[in-house]
C-alpha cells in the first residue's frame, strides 16, 4: 500500500442568467487565476486546464529574497505538484473538478522517516525503524491534508469570484 499522492476537489460556479454556455469564460477566469498564483498552465482544452507547479516556484515562495515581505498569505500551491481542473455544466451550475497530485519530492517523503528513526530515543533497529515509519507517515499525511485544504480554499474562492464576475458581465 502506498501513501496517497493525489486527491480531487470540487467547486461550483453559478451560470449567468443569460443562458449561454460559459465554459470558455470559466476556463479563461481559471487560467488567469492560475497565472496570478504563479502556476504554469501546460495544456488548455475547451473544458479543462492542465497545470504544473515547478520546484523553482515552490522554493522561491518558501524562501523569498532578502528584503521581500516574509509574512505573505499562505500559497495554495505549496504542496501541489500539478493537476487538471475540468469544467462541466449540469442544470445551470458549472462544476469545477480539480484532480491534483501532491508534491512527490522523494527526499521530502523520506526525510521524516530518517529523522524519526535517528532522533527518537528507542533501542533496537526494529523499534527505530517502526518509529521512523510512523513519523514519516504522519508527516506525509499532514502535508497531504494541508495541500487538500489550501487548494480547496483556493478553488472555492476562485469559484465565488468567477460567479460574481459572470453575473456582473451578464
Amino acid at each position: 500500500m502506498s501513501f496517497p499522492l493525489g486527491f480531487a476537489i470540487n467547486a461550483h460556479v453559478l451560470a449567468p442568467p443569460d443562458g449561454k454556455d460559459s465554459s470558455a469564460d470559466i476556463i479563461d477566469h481559471l487560467e488567469r487565476a492560475l497565472y496570478d498564483s504563479d502556476v504554469e498552465v501546460v495544456n488548455r482544452g475547451p473544458d479543462f486546464l492542465e497545470f504544473k507547479v515547478t520546484i523553482e516556484d515552490r522554493v522561491s515562495k518558501a524562501f523569498p529574497p532578502p528584503g521581500h515581505k516574509r509574512w505573505l498569505p499562505p500559497w495554495s500551491f505549496a504542496f501541489i505538484g500539478g493537476g487538471t481542473i475540468s469544467v462541466t455544466e449540469q442544470s445551470g451550475v458549472y462544476r469545477m473538478r480539480g484532480d491534483l497530485r501532491t508534491s512527490a519530492i522523494p527526499l521530502l517523503r523520506i526525510l521524516p522517516v530518517a529523522i524519526g528513526a535517528l532522533v527518537l530515543p528507542l533501542h533496537g533497529v526494529l523499534a527505530r525503524l517502526g518509529a521512523g515509519v510512523v513519523v514519516g507517515l504522519a508527516a506525509n499525511a499532514l502535508t497531504w491534508l494541508i495541500a487538500k485544504w489550501q487548494f480547496g480554499v483556493w478553488i472555492q474562492e476562485t469559484g465565488s469570484k468567477i460567479s460574481s464576475d459572470l453575473t456582473r458581465a451578464a
